[in-house]
């Protein structure tokens, strides 16, 4: 399994700090992050810092995977005030999980951390969690078995190469879901939550870090079942040809 490491972690002493609600607690909608199934997209690996919300985007960073492996989690992380509560965030940040749609991974979790002796706190939102590998075919979307990778033969422009294709494809949407009372809303410019970041201005993430493995080849099961049973069988032939010379 490798890592591939695009920002300096900031690590140190886990501290929660709080601060008067009306500092930190804003009203629905809440800063959201959510991995979901895309299609036209630029690769994971171009990606370096962003703004979840900054000028020129709406919130939704279409990507595909283009490691040749299968992406096993992914981390997202941002400095934002320093003194918000632990409650603040729980209530505050939201991502998506199976339960809540997401179609690659099974968990999501939001953290927060502030390093004394700095002037930031340290947000971290993680998507991990991936059942078992058994796909052969289609694009994961709903197995929660990772972010597949982009077929070889679709590289290096897969909007071009193979436009039909949703394979390896994912989207970085940190618009709100929508409700009966609001259609998608960015909460990451809205001004009430601007008390949660620093200088009250729209973060931004560092480039994704995550973790990938290898795909097993196709056929690679069926030939390691074939040989068990082949090897089965000649024991059995074995056995009874030895019980049958007594």
């Amino acid at each position: 399994m490798k890592c591939y490491k695009r920002f300096v972690a900031t690590c140190g002493m886990l501290a929660w700090l709080s601060a008067p609600a009306w500092a930190d607690t804003i009203p629905f909608p809440d800063p959201a992050a959510q991995i979901d199934a895309g299609s036209g997209s630029s690769p994971i690996t171009a990606l370096g810092s962003f703004s979840p919300a900054g000028i020129g985007n709406t919130g939704i960073f279409s990507l595909f995977n283009n490691t040749g492996e299968l992406i096993t989690s992914m981390t997202l992380s941002t400095q934002i005030d320093p003194a918000v509560s632990t409650a603040a965030i729980n209530s505050d940040f939201t991502c998506n999980n199976a339960a809540s749609g997401n179609p690659f991974f099974l968990n999501c979790s939001v953290t927060y951390s502030f390093v004394p002796g700095k002037t930031f706190g340290a947000l971290t939102i993680t998507f991990f969690g991936v059942n078992p590998y058994v796909s052969t075919t289609g694009n994961f979307v709903g197995a929660h078995e990772g972010i597949p990778p982009v077929p070889a033969s679709c590289l290096p422009n897969p909007d071009l190469q193979c436009p039909s294709s949703s394979v390896g494809h994912f989207e970085l949407n940190f618009l709100n879901p929508p409700t009966a009372s609001s259609p998608n809303v960015d909460a990451w410019t809205n001004g009430s939550a601007s008390t949660l970041f620093l200088g009250g201005t729209t973060p931004t993430f560092s480039a994704p870090v995550f973790t990938d493995e290898p795909i097993p080849e196709p056929g690679t099961s069926t030939l390691l079942a074939a040989g068990l049973f082949s090897l089965t069988l000649l024991y059995r032939r074995n056995h009874f040809s030895r019980r049958s010379r007594r």
